[in-house]
């Protein structure tokens, strides 16, 4: 299928159904637009599925809430939130079944949502995956299984589609939906003030995932790693912002005892602009923080049992912080499982706090993944609109 650069988007048509499927923080936040961009140019189009708050303000039909059921990672951690998602996966394979979209658009969630593509191929139903899954760093045997069930991937990292095209599977690279936002319209002064922090203090931002587990594994050893670093820079101050998907009360209680942090409802791109050097859990958030410029540590954890499958899966891969597979080597530090401690973290912040050397060396690396994450590709638009483009090209499709 060609995406034409230049064609121009329709605007009416008969009511089409199109399903759509995210089951975590980062995907609902990634599809919201593309749901606006749909919703604007196809008003025929009603999109409904499985998604959070940005998706229903988006405008779609949520039939199950991602942020009750999913937003869960690694082989254990899906375990036990194996009720909630079977659950979520008959509701969304009858609805299926019984609106016959003209089109299901998966985002992210791979677990989920390739068993969700083979259930939906075998009904005859097309897919189109958005934010793909990483087959290049693991379990590439499952591109056989991708070939099959999808009709057409959607990258939003540059050199994902080559992968995809080389493994005879149409894609199509559309851009990284953060470089579409606009400036923030806060100071970094102004944010700080509102956290009640003075001008000229330093400062580091924590952010511990959108997942309460994944919280709960990271949180107590950046909280470890911001007292020891209080020892060696009086008046550090830690900034959290908390994601929409957890419970505020609960996260003012996980950090009580330490002194010098603040709470924020949200707010994680202001937090990283603002902030001196940032400790972050793997996910989006690492491009978060590559675009807003300061130095950060990446951090992961999950349970034994899924790192030791992990290692197993995980070939050639040298670093799993997507910043530093962008740039083919580490431009920021990583922890991973037992290398993750208070102790650690603080050992590897002092550089990006004190020395100026070791930050100027930092910032001046990610000004450069920054301009590898750019768009240079022919599609017109921002990400979303190229997404919906290649959404909409399949719909007309469905229609011939």
């Amino acid at each position: 299928m060609a995406v034409s650069a230049a064609a121009p988007l329709p605007r009416s048509g008969p009511r089409q159904e199109v399903l759509i499927v995210t089951g975590e923080v980062s995907g609902d936040e990634h599809a919201a637009p593309l749901v606006r961009t749909l919703n604007g140019l196809m008003p025929g189009v009603h999109c409904f599925g499985m998604g959070g708050a940005r998706l229903r303000d988006a405008g779609m039909e949520c039939l199950v809430d991602s942020e009750r059921v999913a937003g869960v990672m690694g082989l254990t951690e899906v375990l036990g939130s194996l009720g909630g998602l079977v659950g979520a996966f008959r509701r969304l394979v009858r609805a299926a079944e019984e609106r016959r979209p003209a089109l299901a658009i998966l985002v992210d969630f791979a677990e989920f949502n390739m068993l969700l593509a083979r259930a939906l191929q075998r009904r005859g139903i097309r897919v189109m995956y958005y934010i793909s899954p990483q087959l290049w760093a693991w379990r590439r045997g499952r591109i056989h299984t991708i070939r099959r069930v999808v009709e057409h991937v959607v990258t939003i990292f540059p050199f994902e589609a080559d992968f995809y095209e080389r493994h005879g599977v149409p894609a199509t690279y559309v851009g990284h939906p953060f470089l579409d936002r606009p400036p923030l319209q806060t100071s970094r002064t102004d944010f700080l003030a509102e956290c009640g922090i003075a001008e000229g203090t330093r400062t580091i931002g924590l952010l511990p995932g959108s997942r309460r587990k994944e919280v709960s594994a990271l949180l107590p050893d950046m909280l470890g790693g911001l007292t020891e670093l209080r020892n060696t820079i009086p008046g550090l101050q830690g900034i959290i912002p908390v994601a929409d998907s957890l419970d505020f009360d609960w996260m003012r209680e996980l950090t009580a005892g330490c002194e010098g942090v603040h709470l924020v409802r949200g707010r994680a791109r202001e937090v990283l602009g603002a902030v001196d050097a940032s400790v972050v859990a793997s996910g989006t958030a690492t491009v978060e923080a590559a675009l807003a410029g300061a130095p950060f540590l990446v951090v992961y954890r999950v349970t034994p049992v899924t790192y030791v499958v992990g290692k197993l899966l995980v070939k050639g891969v040298k670093n799993f912080a997507m910043v530093n597979v962008i740039a083919g080597r580490e431009v920021v530090p990583e922890l991973l499982q037992h290398q993750v401690s208070g102790a650690r973290i603080a050992s590897e912040l002092t550089p990006l706090l004190l020395d100026s050397e070791r930050r100027g060396e930092v910032q001046a690396a990610l000004r450069q993944v920054n301009e590898q994450l750019r768009y240079r590709g022919d599609l017109d638009g921002t990400s979303s609109e190229r997404a919906a483009r290649v959404a909409m090209s399949l719909l007309r499709d469905e229609d011939g």
